[in-house]
């Protein structure tokens, strides 16, 4: 612990949040400051523009009222830091009534100025053609044009407005209830009480006995609380049938296609070129199950590593490892590694009542930016630092280089960033590793295109049954939607494993499912930042390729960004590029593994 400090204090690491970058307090003044800002704001919009509509016929009218919107929406909100009040501390019922409150108040307030966006997606035909053509309104093409695309799913002034102030109630508070309830579980493990989440992540990183046995525990407790998961995920799906049929949206991932600015036909041949590749998944599990010298799998080894790189990675060093790769990238990228570490933009360690995970929320007009990690100290802790600090990197270079309306990036575009810069994480692990070392390293890198790829897939496709499922039979019980998970997870783990009913309870930790079908995005993610490595490898020239992809933002439809940089994400023969290389370092595994024998 002292040779942390003194670390830290080397470096001017801060390892938690200093939140003060937002606001000082829950009884920070600035905060309902902040709230009236924008209640005026709407309101002065509403008053300005809803009488008479001039930007219907006007252009000038119509500039206007764009920017204007703008500058509304690089207004700060006091929501995410709430939010992150409450993933630091489960138990913040202050900062949680806080936000309920505020939120109330600032839906109606936003729904002042909702016929906007639902007059201008009515504009004639002719006319969006005109505006899309005309320079004047470059800066907003792409914007526009996703308005008017919308169009078709959009509802009158009034049924926003309803569906606005309904949807907390619908599904925002019963995904927080579940979160809460498992925030407040605790396991017991070799005389400790530890978190839930700890647990689960412990898991991996255990032999295959005591994963097993932590394994087992943590699911009876998830069985033990699904009785609410089960409310919950039926509400929350119903929720979304009856969204989806008032809306037109034809599948149920048809909106996560829209507002993800992505094709549906593009997630179907990533979705069908994956699935049709499971066998690479069950070659690589049945390698696994010999390697681990066991006669089946069970569900907790499915991340389990064949043997040890490093049995210790202390934050410190992780986080200069994570400098080194980052400036392997280009050296700007360290620049803003550093500026997150110091700022207090990176909380680090877990503890009671943290959320468990990890995540990182992007730079805009309004914040700088923050990361969330559980710091485990292992090797797979640097590469999940990498990987959320890649997400930080795309935020930093998008805000930074688009304005307000595209400083963001699509959910689809996202995961691309940060599996990209895993690879360059992987690549500093690899320099402190003997020739053994690299061999289980190797097999741990696989094991994390499987996991991110071909599990999430199967993910996806579980979600898929569970919506038509919901949609058909209007009520799923927690003992059948435990059977549909099982189905699909031993789709993509194969036939060398064994799974016991309990495993299929996991569907109530699996935060992912409640975010209707974003899985699919880890594995368009991962094999687009394989295409773009093996490019950068080949030619480091390629990274300023790579950057003009981080910095397009929000800009442009996924398809088109990477049509520019060289990359056809509508072609089943790229995705099955990508696979066939995972299949190749299957090959090369069975070498090293064969030679230590």
């Amino acid at each position: 612990m002292a040779m942390a400090t003194k670390m830290n204090k080397k470096n001017n690491i801060k390892t938690s949040w200093n939140l003060k970058l937002l606001y000082d307090g829950i009884d920070d003044p600035k905060i309902k400051r902040d709230t009236d800002a924008f209640v005026r704001a709407c309101e002065a919009f509403e008053k300005k523009y809803k009488k008479g509509k001039p930007y219907l016929k006007n252009d000038a009218a119509l500039l206007s009222a764009l920017r204007d919107t703008e500058k509304i929406e690089s207004m700060p909100s006091p929501f995410l830091y709430l939010y992150f009040l409450t993933d630091l501390d489960g138990k913040n019922d202050a900062a949680r009534a806080l936000e309920a409150r505020l939120s109330d108040v600032c839906k109606k307030a936003g729904n002042k100025i909702i016929f906007f966006g639902l007059d201008i997606a009515k504009i004639e035909k002719s006319r969006q053609k005109k505006l899309l053509a005309d320079k004047k309104f470059a800066t907003y093409r792409y914007f526009l044009e996703k308005i008017f695309e919308s169009a078709k799913h959009q509802l009158t002034e009034p049924e926003e407005k309803i569906l606005t102030l309904v949807g907390s109630q619908s599904r925002s508070m019963w995904i927080d209830g579940n979160q809460k309830l498992l925030q407040s579980i605790s396991v017991d493990w070799k005389g400790k009480k530890i978190s839930l989440g700890d647990a689960i992540n412990k898991i991996r990183d255990l032999s295959v006995r005591d994963g097993r046995e932590l394994h087992k525990k943590c699911v009876t407790l998830l069985k033990n609380s699904s009785h609410f998961a089960e409310a919950e995920l039926n509400a929350v799906y119903y929720d979304k049938k009856i969204k989806d049929e008032l809306r037109h949206y034809e599948k149920p991932y048809s909106s996560t296609a829209s507002s993800h600015q992505v094709k549906e036909s593009t997630i179907d041949t990533l979705i069908a070129a994956v699935s049709g590749s499971f066998s690479i998944a069950h070659e690589f599990f049945a390698l696994k199950k010999k390697l681990l010298g066991v006669k089946e799998l069970e569900y907790p080894d499915r991340a389990k590593s064949i043997g040890t790189t490093r049995k210790e990675v202390s934050f410190e060093h992780g986080y200069e490892l994570i400098k080194s790769a980052f400036t392997n990238a280009d050296p700007e990228y360290r620049k803003i590694i550093e500026a997150f570490a110091q700022n207090g933009q990176i909380d680090v360690f877990p503890k009671l009542g943290k959320t468990s995970g990890a995540y990182s929320v992007s730079k805009t007009a309004s914040h700088p930016g923050f990361v969330l990690l559980n710091w485990s100290d292992s090797p797979d802790a640097v590469m999940t630092f990498g990987h959320e600090m890649g997400h930080a990197v795309h935020g930093v270079r998008s805000a930074d280089s688009q304005p307000v309306f595209y400083e963001g990036h699509s959910t689809a575009t996202a995961e691309v960033a940060s599996t990209f810069f895993e690879n360059f994480a992987f690549e500093e692990l690899l320099k402190e590793m003997s020739d053994e070392e690299k061999a289980i390293a190797l097999h741990d890198r696989i094991q994390d295109d499987i996991q991110t790829i071909y599990r999430q897939v199967a993910c996806f496709n579980f979600e898929l049954a569970l919506h038509e499922a919901v949609r058909k039979d209007g009520y799923v019980p927690k003992e059948k939607i435990a059977v549909l998970m099982n189905e699909h997870m031993k789709s993509y783990l194969g036939p060398d494993f064994k799974l016991n009913d309990e495993d299929g309870y996991f569907f109530v930790y699996w935060s992912h499912i409640r975010n209707f079908f974003y899985v699919y995005s880890y594995a368009f993610g991962q094999l687009i930042s394989k295409a773009l490595y093996a490019r950068v490898k080949k030619d480091p020239s390629y990274m300023k390729k790579v950057d003009e992809f981080l910095c397009a933002g929000e800009s442009d439809t996924p398809e088109h960004i990477f049509k520019k940089i060289g990359i056809d994400v509508t072609k089943p023969e790229f995705w099955k590029e990508g696979l066939a290389s995972i299949k190749a370092d299957i090959a090369r595994l069975k070498k090293l593994t064969r030679k230590k024998k």
